[in-house]
């Protein structure tokens, strides 16, 4: 984890690792060189071999104002290296993206841009066909090369419209509108699998949804999926995908949810999970390759909770050498088919 904010408001510059295996914390201190100031709402993914902490907001004169800088953690060496910064315009937090392979895109809303890594270099993004701008609470999911987005909320309107956007080519495409598109909604949780982005759940104007679909974007067809023993709807929800099923859990109706399924897109069915030390109201998490680590959503120190499907069973990580704050917006890495949040998880340690 790096970065994120207090309840009073303080900006955090710091962060932490957390391996799995031996069930232990190890602190990214803010007193390393060049280590990137603290925000809100920043972009974090994994390359391969560092984590990149990008945009987010601050509040210099007690104003909220986007950030344009960032930086590189390598946890093998424990250090930052800064990335040059840029300007990337945008009407919401969070920049949207991934990392390509060789750079990372990260787009705002309306307005986005693309950092070339070997030149240090950054260019625009397309807008020609782009998502209308205004639009915020879409779900989104990084595929490797592609960001695709779904549904959003404007001035009390509620949409069902999808785009993707792809690196390679630096292009916008809109998902098309079928039977089987999900209605229109407002944050859905999103993931990729491999081959299929999922958006699942959210908020419409007349309650929460307990539908999804599936969009293949090699046949630019969506698939219904089956309400049937699914999760009640929710919005914000912790989506990953765990190599053959798409986990869900925690986000939020009128209150925090502790419960979520397993759903298997090879058979369309749902199978619930355990609520027995579930994380209540969870919207953070990543996949380590066997189990999902989640974040608790309160509490003096950070706490994870592990769930892991071969049994179940929902287990307390250690808390011992956690960053030691309560925080609001948390940036996050987890493996790279978790899209939700980016990011990445080294061979060993969840970089956090």
């Amino acid at each position: 984890m790096s970065g994120g904010a207090t309840a009073l408001g303080v900006l955090l510059p710091d962060g932490g690792r957390y391996n799995p295996a031996t069930d232990t914390w190890t602190a990214i201190p803010e007193t390393l060189p060049n280590s990137p100031a603290g925000r809100l709402f920043s972009q974090a993914m994994w390359t391969g071999t560092e984590m990149i902490v990008w945009g987010g907001y601050h509040f210099p004169g007690g104003d909220l104002e986007g950030r344009s800088d960032g930086g590189r953690y390598n946890p093998a060496t424990n250090t930052w290296t800064p990335i040059t910064p840029t300007e990337i315009p945008g009407d919401q937090p969070g920049p949207q993206g991934g990392w390509t392979g060789t750079g990372l895109v990260a787009w705002s809303g309306s307005e986005g841009a693309r950092y070339d890594d070997g030149s240090g270099l950054w260019a625009a993004m397309s807008t020609v066909s782009a998502p209308l701008g205004g639009v915020i609470n879409r779900g989104w999911t990084w595929s490797g090369t592609e960001l695709l987005l779904f549904g959003g909320e404007m001035t009390g309107s509620y949409f069902n419209t999808g785009y993707r956007y792809n690196s390679t080519i630096d292009s916008w495409f809109a998902l098309p509108v079928t039977a089987e598109t999900p209605t229109p909604r407002t944050a859905p949780s999103a993931l990729w699998t491999g081959t299929e982005a999922i958006f699942w759940s959210g908020v419409d104007g007349g309650g929460y949804l307990s539908s999804g679909s599936l969009y293949n974007p090699a046949t630019a067809i969506w698939t219904e999926m089956t309400t049937t023993d699914a999760p009640s709807g929710r919005r914000h929800a912790v989506s990953l995908w765990t190599g053959t099923k798409a986990f869900f859990c925690g986000g939020s109706d009128t209150a925090l949810r502790d419960d979520g399924g397993l759903y298997d897109p090879d058979t369309d069915t749902w199978t619930p999970i355990s609520t027995v030390n579930s994380p209540a109201g969870a919207t953070q998490g990543v996949w380590t390759g066997t189990e999902a680590l989640v974040v608790a959503t309160s509490g003096t120190r950070l706490q994870l909770h592990r769930y892991d499907p071969a049994t179940d069973a929902w287990t307390l990580a250690s808390t011992m050498g956690a960053p030691p704050h309560t925080r609001l917006p948390r940036t996050w890495c987890g493996p790279e088919r978790s899209c939700l949040s980016g990011g990445g998880m080294s061979a060993t340690e969840w970089v956090a």
